[in-house]
């Protein structure tokens, strides 16, 4: 099974982001966002957005939300793993 937090967590790092926020609440946000910029334009007529939405991909993204609400588990700060050496020591450089 993959890691998905180690995953997360080497994305963060690669661009300097600190891991100090829920990634499921800012990933779930985001995609709602999209759906609903997808919306819009398909409203308008914009393609490719009218043929996504016609083809079904709005349905296929808001199952992915469901799934990341559902396993918010496998994408959370255990606190039980510390973080690897390289992002804690870029966060000690980065702090205050």
């Amino acid at each position: 099974m993959p890691d998905r937090r180690a995953r997360i967590d080497a994305f963060l790092d690669a661009y300097g982001i600190p891991a100090d926020f829920d990634v499921a609440d800012a990933v779930i946000r985001h995609r709602h966002a999209t759906i609903e910029h997808v919306r819009l334009l398909a409203d308008q007529g914009v393609e490719p957005q009218r043929t996504w939405v016609a083809e079904g991909s709005l349905e296929d993204e808001a199952a992915e939300i469901r799934w990341i609400e559902g396993n918010r588990a496998l994408l959370a700060v255990s606190p039980a793993i510390p973080p690897t050496p390289r992002y804690a020591a870029r966060s000690r450089r980065t702090a205050g």
